[in-house]
């Protein structure tokens, strides 16, 4: 918000929260009100607690900052309900990660007072994520600088009060870090094709209990055909060379997570965790300008300013005795760590290089303990 202040031109702010998310931690006074649920609940409803009262002072500084009736305000998850609490989820199956509906259902609120007529009403089209951008183009009434292909459909005409114009839309949900096929839902109005191979009718039976693939071969042909032809554009599309630009003049400093990991999984708290062999992995970065950059590793996050030795929560101390960073599987530098909360390597770099960046924490014998969960990379200002 206070960068918002600052803008003259129209802005755009992604704002992405930990709330509410595993881990379940908040502050005592969040809480407190939930405490005879138990601690788990407690946690999860007090972090919800939070979000909302932060979502009312950011209305409230659009408000005061009178930018409320030309601003566009989208709220909106990523999936389904919590797997861990199995609480609530307005009476669907499956939990989030599911190809049920309840793991992968979400709420969208959409907002625009100067440009969204009428009154505030639900609109049940079946829509997607992929939708947000192209629509927002659309309502922004931006130009692209290039053709490009969106997956998703600008939501305008139905914003706009029209018809579905899309009435015959089919989708494609599908999971997994690694790629299965038919480990995906496929919807098409009211039926929904789980796993290839169940067919359910969420305007008769929402919380998917009984499989009709039997009784409408017909409406599983028609599906399964769909996602064979959504697979076959799909599959060429998969595991590209995303690479990670450091060093350009918009973003000075480049936050790395082991979230973007290749080689490994790290993107859940757990895996903070200390475990019987070395969680590692590395990243796919692009040289923005030649130069030199500081490399610093973390094992917490920055914010969290925490020795790369220590505990934090309930992640236990690693012994951590020293660091190194890998260019493309070869160590370039490492250096002794113990007390520090990071460990800061200086790498010279040229324009338009790709390398397969990587940071380990080492033990006093030099072996590794884990991948530097936290990095971030940044032009040298020596």
């Amino acid at each position: 918000m206070s960068w918002a202040k600052q803008q003259t031109q129209p802005f755009f702010i992604y704002l992405a929260t930990t709330s509410s998310h595993s881990p379940l931690y908040v502050e005592p006074r969040y809480a407190k009100p939930y405490e005879d649920l138990g601690e788990m609940f407690a946690n999860l409803y007090g972090m919800t607690a939070n979000l909302d009262e932060n979502v009312g002072r950011l209305l409230k500084f659009l408000d005061e900052r009178e930018l409320s009736r030309n601003t566009i305000v989208i709220y909106m998850h990523d999936n389904g309900s919590d797997e861990k609490t199995s609480w609530f989820n307005g009476g669907m199956r499956g939990l989030s990660g599911s190809t049920y509906d309840g793991g992968h259902h979400a709420p969208f609120f959409i907002r625009w007072p100067a440009g969204i007529k009428g009154e505030p009403r639900d609109i049940t089209a079946l829509t997607h994520g992929t939708d947000v951008p192209p629509t927002l183009i659309d309502l922004c009434g931006l130009k692209l600088s290039r053709p490009t292909h969106f997956d998703g459909l600008s939501l305008k005409p139905l914003l706009d009060g029209l018809p579905d114009p899309n009435l015959d839309r089919k989708i494609v949900m599908q999971y997994g870090v690694q790629f299965k096929a038919w480990d995906a839902a496929v919807m098409w109005k009211k039926w929904r094709l789980v796993s290839g191979t169940e067919l359910y009718d969420i305007a008769t039976d929402y919380g998917q209990k009984t499989d009709l693939a039997a009784q409408r071969p017909d409406i599983v042909k028609i599906l399964r055909t769909h996602y064979e032809q959504w697979l076959a554009t799909t599959r060429p599309l998969l595991n590209p060379d995303n690479w990670v630009i450091v060093g350009s003049p918009v973003e000075r400093n480049t936050h790395l997570t082991s979230d973007e990991w290749f080689g490994s999984r790290g993107s859940h708290w757990k895996y903070l965790a200390v475990t019987s062999e070395p969680v590692v992995g590395h990243w796919k970065i692009e040289v923005a300008a030649t130069g030199d950059y500081d490399v610093s590793l973390y094992m917490f996050p920055p914010e969290a300013n925490t020795p790369v030795n220590q505990a934090l929560r309930n992640m236990p101390a690693r012994p951590v005795a020293g660091a190194r960073v890998l260019l493309d599987g070869q160590e370039v530098a490492r250096q002794a760590v113990s007390t520090a909360t990071h460990a800061r390597f200086t790498l010279p770099l040229k324009q338009g290089e790709h390398h397969l960046l990587e940071g380990q924490f080492l033990d006093r014998d030099g072996a590794t303990l884990c991948g530097s969960f936290f990095t971030q990379v940044a032009p040298s200002r020596n």
